[in-house]
């Protein structure tokens, strides 16, 4: 077994060492250009790998409490619960946490690309003091009424606008339907 465990190890390790890439424009190509990090592009094993070397992230997230995480390929998502006047605090820390994981592991996070949002019914909404935005990464992200995961739009009171979703999969079979046609 420990031979095989070598093997794999030596044959992800020639995969991702003594690479190099470079640009195709038409006929004309650039120099090509010693490639240090990452996974090549499009690549099968990329977000395995990916998926493989962030999971430590998990253990930074899990002492912060009521702080719940999902993680899809470079996307990470926390929640929290605001059951407590504290809650704010927690998620900022643990975002304030993440960060520097993040960056000792050859990583950052975007800000421009972050998202904030406080999910609850119109009522409990109203009663509870307005959350403007929280500090990421030393950057403010405003909090959004909506936000999408994996395509799916998620707004702050969870009212699902199924009209609007009908509309989204009626075009997009008629687009497919349409394609499947033409070939």
């Amino acid at each position: 077994m420990a031979s095989g465990l070598y093997s794999l190890s030596t044959w992800v390790d020639s995969y991702l060492n003594e690479r190099s890439q470079y640009v195709r424009i038409g006929d004309r190509v650039s120099v090509s250009v010693s490639c240090h990090y990452g996974v090549p592009q499009g690549s099968v094993l990329g977000p395995l790998l990916f998926t493989i070397y962030t999971s430590p992230m998990f253990s930074v997230i899990t002492p912060f409490r009521n702080v719940h995480h999902a993680q899809y390929a470079d996307d990470t998502q926390l929640y929290i619960a605001l059951s407590t006047d504290k809650a704010l605090s927690v998620i900022n820390d643990c975002f304030q946490s993440v960060h520097r994981w993040l960056g000792a592991n050859g990583l950052c996070l975007n800000p421009d690309k972050t998202e904030a949002i406080v999910i609850g019914t119109a009522a409990r909404q109203s009663s509870e003091p307005l959350v403007d935005d929280v500090i990421v990464a030393g950057v403010t992200v405003p909090v959004t009424r909506t936000v999408k995961s994996i395509g799916v739009a998620t707004d702050n009171t969870l009212s699902f606008d199924v009209a609007g979703v009908a509309r989204y999969l009626r075009a997009r079979t008629a687009s497919t339907s349409s394609q499947a046609n033409r070939n």
